[in-house]
This record gives C-alpha cells, sequence and structure tokens, in this order.
C-alpha cells in the first residue's frame, strides 16, 4: 500500500474514532487502543489512538471531561508532548495535554490530568536540530540553571556549566512553564490552582534573553533580583536601601502610584522619569543599571501599598526589568570593558 494511501486510511480511521469520542461511544473507544494498523507514518510515533497526545487534545478542547478521563484511565500518557499539529481550527506548536487546558482556560481539564500524573513543571521544550525538529523523536527535558550557578564567577565553572549556560540564555534550549502560560493568558483562577498544587515559574521573556529568576511571587522576585545586585553587580545593601528611598521620595514616583492606584492598574514605570535624574554619571551601564533598579523599586513599593492584598504580581511588567538585568548579567559577565566602567572587579 502506497503512503498515500495509508495516510488517508489512518486519517479515516481517526476521524471515525474521534466522533466516537463525541458520541461516547465506549465500546468503540476502548477498541481503538489495539495496535492492529500501520504507524510508519511521518510524524506519528504513538501505537494507539488513545495514546495520542492529538486525541487527548481533542477532548480537552471539547471539554469532554469524561472522556478525557476514560483515556486516561486505558493509559493514554498526560505528559504526552506533540511538536507540530495542524487541525481544522488550529495549529499546536511545541505542546502538552495539559498547557493546551491551561491556554483555553479548562480548570476542570488541568485538575483531571495534574490527578492522573500530569507534570505540573512540564515545559516547552524546544532542541534546534532539524532531524529531531522533523522526526519529533527526541525530547530534552531542560533544567534550568540554578542560582548559585548564576553566581559562580566565570572563571570559576566548568566548560560544561559554560556551555550550558550559553545555549540556555541564547534560547537553543528554552522552557515556559504551565503556570507560566497561565499567567500570560491572564487565567488567574488558573494560577491560583497550579500554585496551589506546587507549581514553580519560570520566565522566559525573549527568544534569546531567559530571565533567570524563577518566582512565584512579585515579593520572591524582587528578593532575588536584590540578591543579584548586590553579590553580582556589586552594589552594596547600603547603597541598595539608599537609592531605595531616594526613589520613593521623588515627587514623580508618588505621582505615579497615585494614578496606577486610582486606575488598579500597574507599574509600567521606566518609561516614566528619566535616567538622568537618577545618576549623574555618563555611563551608559551605569544609567541602564540604576535604570533597572528604579523598576524594581517602583514595583517593590506598589506592591507593598496598592497590591498587598494579592500573591501574585497582577500581569506586572516584569519581563520587562527582567530583560534589563538580562541584560546586565550578560554585559557585567562577559565585557571587561563594561566590568571596568561599572567598577567592578
Amino acid at each position: 500500500m502506497r503512503r498515500e494511501e495509508v495516510v488517508a486510511q489512518w486519517q479515516r480511521e481517526y476521524d471515525s474514532f474521534l466522533q466516537d469520542c463525541m458520541n461516547r461511544d465506549w465500546a468503540k473507544i476502548a477498541r481503538a487502543d489495539e495496535p492492529n494498523r500501520d504507524w510508519a507514518i511521518m510524524f506519528e510515533v504513538d501505537r494507539s489512538f488513545i495514546n495520542n497526545a492529538k486525541s487527548l487534545l481533542f477532548t480537552i478542547e471539547n471539554r469532554l471531561y469524561d472522556v478525557l478521563q476514560f483515556l486516561l484511565d486505558k493509559g493514554a500518557d498526560p505528559n504526552s508532548s506533540l511538536r507540530r499539529y495542524n487541525s481544522d481550527r488550529r495549529c499546536y506548536e511545541s505542546t502538552t495535554p495539559l498547557i493546551e487546558a491551561v491556554k483555553i482556560g479548562n480548570l476542570e481539564s488541568v485538575k483531571i490530568l495534574l490527578d492522573n500524573g500530569a507534570d505540573i513543571n512540564f515545559c516547552v521544550e524546544r532542541n534546534l536540530s532539524d532531524r529531531d525538529v522533523y522526526f519529533n523523536k527526541t525530547r530534552i527535558r531542560v533544567k534550568e540553571p540554578s542560582d548559585d550557578l548564576y553566581i559562580k564567577p566565570r572563571e570559576k565553572r566548568t566548560d560544561d556549566e559554560k556551555m550550558y549556560i550559553w545555549k540556555y540564555s541564547t534560547g537553543e534550549l528554552a522552557n515556559m512553564s504551565p503556570i507560566q502560560i497561565a499567567y500570560n493568558y491572564r487565567h488567574d483562577n488558573i494560577v491560583d490552582y497550579l500554585l496551589s498544587r506546587g507549581a514553580t515559574m519560570k520566565v522566559n521573556i525573549r527568544p534569546s534573553g531567559i530571565f533567570p529568576f524563577p518566582f512565584t511571587t512579585l515579593g520572591e522576585m524582587l528578593r532575588r533580583c536584590k540578591l543579584y545586585f548586590i553579590k553580582e553587580v556589586g552594589l552594596c545593601e547600603e547603597r541598595y536601601y539608599a537609592l531605595r528611598t531616594q526613589v520613593r521620595e521623588f515627587e514623580s514616583t508618588k505621582e505615579l502610584l497615585k494614578g496606577y492606584e486610582v486606575r488598579n492598574a500597574v507599574p509600567y514605570p521606566f518609561r516614566i522619569v528619566s535616567t538622568a535624574v537618577l545618576l549623574l554619571d555618563n555611563s551608559l551601564e551605569f544609567k541602564f543599571q540604576y535604570m533597572a533598579l528604579y523598576s524594581l523599586f517602583i514595583l517593590e513599593y506598589w506592591n507593598e501599598i496598592i497590591n498587598s492584598k494579592t500573591h501574585i504580581a497582577a500581569y506586572a511588567k516584569v519581563d520587562d526589568i527582567g530583560y534589563l538585568i538580562c541584560w546586565l548579567v550578560k554585559e557585567t559577565e562577559y565585557s571587561k570593558s563594561t566590568r571596568q566602567s561599572l567598577g567592578l572587579k
């Protein structure tokens, strides 16, 4: 049988299977688990419809909760992943059932998947090997470099550690956790639920720049950023607090926060005040450093005064602040001239 005929036959059988799911025909659905078909088809690695990621996505998208549970009971893998798939209505790219449930705000499916073994921190993964993308066989679990590894002086890192950080920071190995996707899609109820189940947040702010501080609250993010500025940039703690006090006394800061409080919005600070107000030094690196600090202070103050009753940063522009910090990380780590201009060893 020619490949085109095999593909056409497979598509007819699969369409029939999806219709059985819609009709909740349990007997026919169960029989689909029999591995009696020719699966030697490009992009198709599952041995049955039931254990097919596309089948789970179909039940999630159509909110067929009892069918989803039935497929999982029959052995479907809740952590199955899908590299690329075009349906009649949507294009799926590097996704999992949990991620798709999060995207459409389907909390019930999220609960079912987690109760049946879905990894709450399973990330979208990318390997830039064309062969792996084409055949969808290699799934590399990307573990985020630890804070200790980022703070560790470059000259003391092993070659493997340097290569890992380089690949991670350039986006060759990239990930975004389900809770970050829920956060981006503004599904607050799912964010709350994932946090209650122990989710952690990894922030991917740019394709080529990944914010290296996982956080679950704005306060935790600010704490980690403070540690970075004190330990890595070399800003002493006394100077850090002095700058914070100075920023809070700016009339522009007070007016800015009043305006955001009235609108119940989140500060977008570093477009408001010129860097020249913060520092007289002409060094561009210094101005970027203090502008990032200013943004952090504004958000910290906003979190304490206005947003004190919520446990997450409600759509705060932390990605832009993270981008500034990432820029500092790269500059201070790889450029000797930049380190000298900042007065660092």
